[in-house]
C-alpha cells in the first residue's frame, strides 16, 4: 500500500515537471526569446540548420529482450524472464545566438519505462532518465555549385538525474 502510493506520488510530480517544462518551451518559442532548429543534433552531418522557427522532437524507442545466452548460444530460461524498455526522449534544441546558426545546442529530457517479467511475478519503474545538454557548433561550410562540404564539432553532458 505504501509503495503503491509512493509510485502514485512520483507519477503525479512527473506530471507536474513535464506540464512545466513544455509550458515553459511554448512560452520560450512563442514570445521569440528562443528559435527552434532543424535536424537532430546527434546525426552524422555537419549541419546545424533545418526547420526554421520552433521545433521540440520526440520519438518513442522500444528494446525488448528475452532468453539467456550462454557462449553464444541461445539457451532456455526456467524463470522465462523478459525485459521491455520504452524510452520518449523529449529534445528541444535552440540556437545559442539567433544571428548565428553554425552553433545550436539541444536539451534532451528522456521519460523511461521498465518492465521486468519472470516467475510469473513482474516489475515496473518509470520516471525521467538522464538529462542531456549537447550543443553542436559548424566550423566550417564550403558551398560549391554541386556540393556542399561542412565540418562540425558535437560535445555533450549527461546528468545523472534517472
Amino acid at each position: 500500500m505504501i509503495r503503491a502510493r509512493r509510485n502514485w506520488e512520483i507519477a503525479v510530480a512527473f506530471n507536474k515537471v513535464l506540464h512545466l517544462f513544455l509550458a515553459v518551451g511554448w512560452l520560450a518559442l512563442s514570445s521569440g526569446l528562443a528559435l527552434g532548429q532543424g535536424p537532430p543534433i546527434r546525426t552524422d552531418t555537419p549541419v546545424t540548420t533545418g526547420l526554421e522557427g520552433s521545433a521540440i522532437r520526440s520519438f518513442l524507442r522500444v528494446v525488448r529482450k528475452s532468453g539467456l545466452i550462454r557462449g553464444g548460444d541461445p539457451q532456455v530460461d526456467p524463470a522465462g524472464r523478459s525485459l521491455r524498455v520504452s524510452v520518449i526522449p523529449v529534445a528541444y534544441p535552440f540556437y545559442i545566438d539567433p544571428d548565428n546558426t553554425d552553433w545550436v545546442t539541444t536539451v534532451v529530457v528522456p521519460r523511461v519505462e521498465k518492465r521486468l517479467s519472470a516467475s510469473g511475478r513482474v516489475l515496473r519503474s518509470s520516471g525521467l532518465g538522464d538529462v542531456s545538454l549537447l550543443t553542436k557548433y559548424r566550423i566550417s561550410k564550403e558551398d560549391d555549385r554541386f556540393r556542399t562540404t561542412q565540418w562540425s564539432i558535437v560535445t555533450g553532458v549527461k546528468f545523472p538525474t534517472g
